[in-house]
């Protein structure tokens, strides 16, 4: 069984802004977001995310797991998500999204992908298949997955 736990762990966190957390561990970056995520919490993540890439430099690999969270946000900010989302997948190596089995994330996610137009991203579903592309990221070799 692979483990996402030297990525997830409190001395590689960077923040924790209630509804999101993010942590790095050398060229990746992991972040969890968890509950509702509305019209107001949407662009909070991206911003802070935006802001730490500028000042750290962009990761190779992106962790994001969303399993825990409800899209709760309009159109408009969801269409917003797809086009920084298209940013940032233009930027990294590769992704990986953690959407666990609700239905509406697994739709809402696919959908934003699918505007975005990135394939550099892997969608799981299962908690080993997430953390053995963790794994694979932290050894900087996903061509192993």
């Amino acid at each position: 069984m692979a483990t996402d736990g030297a990525l997830f762990v409190d001395d590689a966190r960077l923040h924790d802004g209630g509804f999101f957390s993010v942590w790095r561990r050398g060229d990746v970056v992991g972040v969890r977001i968890v509950g509702a995520l509305d019209d107001e919490k949407n662009p909070i993540w991206r911003a802070w995310l935006d802001d730490r890439f500028a000042s750290d430099g962009t990761p190779r690999f992106v962790a994001l797991d969303v399993k825990d969270a409800t899209p709760a946000a309009a159109l408009p900010k969801r269409m917003q998500t797809a086009a920084w989302g298209r940013r940032l997948l233009g930027r990294i190596t590769h992704g990986t999204i953690h959407l666990g089995h609700d239905a509406n994330v697994s739709l809402t996610v696919k959908a934003i992908l699918r505007v975005a137009g990135m394939d550099n991203v892997w969608l799981r579903t299962d908690d080993d298949a997430f953390a053995a592309d963790i794994d694979a990221m932290l050894r900087g070799r996903i061509d192993d997955r």
